[in-house]
């Protein structure tokens, strides 16, 4: 079927497979881009993104790949393995064929939601603490942060110490006025105040704020911080590869990957310093990725992902964060989830070449038959290969 080359082009857009792209480091948001318009920003990025996707596909038609321009090499002296040098057995993994259709029009994005019509959690987006405090997770520590709203009422079993009060903003960009007010913040169980906070925004509603700006120091401070083994959960995972015919072919693993093994894989070097410039490295390729949630934050479906010169990277905490854990290690995570659970090759079939291949065909047996064309090219229409549903 010779419309399996769209899986390089599309990737894995199923909601249960589909992976946050690698990190891009973004800086925090100024005072006045709120979380509303980062909302709506983010979702006109995504439609730029599959238009993108889409004149890439037209590219890959072929399923060719260019490789003269990949360095061989990390900063590190990591050497890159070989494209072809996957080790994978690409008959293990069963086909899931995942019809759509490209004639469907994009839908329009959304208008910017009015001052009215937000969420009291998306109205105020930014909480600003000026007080340094003394935790007990953390001992004393400057809170000067500007934290971002993340969208996401808290659980009142994970609230808690009383930290002070706070002045939060948020801006109607309709009218073009600032909205403030002070509101009571507090600490959010196993988690460093200078990670995220709470704010109580109504009686006995506590929201997550996030500090966009938060770096550690090193993988151990990293996990510490935000309590990772205790908080984190795996979704599933993706990889892409190319096979001996340089076919790219995307790999999809459904099942929840275990998050102590992980651990021990690639997270059991607590020295590991964070990587200072993330924002000026350009990463190699992905060898796997994890989807990744935090429920106690409001995080579902993020990323954090291995690369082929031997970096762990991750978006938590909206900005990015890596890790230099060695290309052995991020190899040993790809053949623990390939071993150890069931994938997927995903095939994605657009219904219309479907139908187009049948009317070819239709035509060309049409030279040595007598049959009515109109019929002809109706029948096929009405029996084409599970079209989209409406």
């Amino acid at each position: 079927m010779k419309n399996k080359n769209i899986v390089d082009a599309i990737g894995m857009v199923d909601d249960k497979m589909l992976l946050d792209a690698q990190p891009n480091g973004n800086k925090p948001q100024s005072r006045h881009v709120k979380s509303s318009l980062m909302k709506w920003v983010s979702l006109a990025a995504c439609v730029c993104l599959v238009a993108g996707i889409g004149i890439f596909a037209l590219v890959s038609k072929n399923g060719s790949v260019n490789t003269s321009d990949v360095d061989a090499s990390s900063a590190n002296g990591a050497t890159k393995p070989s494209v072809t040098d996957t080790n994978i057995n690409s008959s293990k993994f069963e086909d899931k064929i995942i019809y759509f259709d490209s004639s469907d029009e994009q839908e329009a994005v959304d208008r910017l939601p009015k001052w009215d019509e937000m969420t009291i959690e998306d109205k105020y987006s930014d909480l600003k603490l000026d007080t340094v405090i003394e935790s007990e997770k953390c001992g004393k520590m400057d809170m000067s942060h500007i934290y971002i709203t993340n969208s996401h009422e808290l659980d009142i079993a994970d609230l808690g110490e009383k930290i002070g009060t706070a002045n939060v903003k948020g801006y109607d960009h309709y009218e073009e006025i600032e909205h403030t007010m002070y509101v009571a913040v507090y600490e959010i169980k196993s988690v460093a105040p200078h990670c995220a906070v709470a704010a109580e925004l109504s009686k006995g509603k506590y929201y997550v704020y996030i500090n966009h700006s938060y770096k550690p120091q090193t993988l151990g401070e990293f996990i510490d911080d935000l309590s990772l083994r205790e908080n984190i959960s795996f979704g599933g995972a993706g990889l892409g590869y190319f096979d001996e015919n340089m076919q790219h072919n995307q790999i999809v693993f459904e099942d929840s990957i275990d998050v102590g093994d992980v651990f021990d894989i690639v997270m059991n070097d607590r020295s590991i310093e964070a990587m200072k410039d993330y924002d000026a490295h350009w990463f190699q390729s992905e060898i796997i990725g994890l989807s990744v949630n935090i429920e106690k934050l409001g995080y579902k479906n993020i990323s954090m992902q291995v690369t082929e010169d031997g970096y762990l990277t991750t978006n938590i905490l909206a900005t990015g964060k890596a890790f230099y854990i060695g290309t052995d290690a991020c190899y040993a995570l790809r053949d623990y989830v390939v071993d150890n659970y069931k994938g997927y090759r995903l095939v994605y079939v657009d219904v219309n070449d479907d139908i187009q291949d049948s009317l070819n065909d239709t035509q060309d047996s049409s030279s040595v038959s007598s049959s009515d064309d109109s019929a002809t090219v109706s029948t096929v229409i009405s029996q084409g290969k599970e079209p989209m549903p409406e």
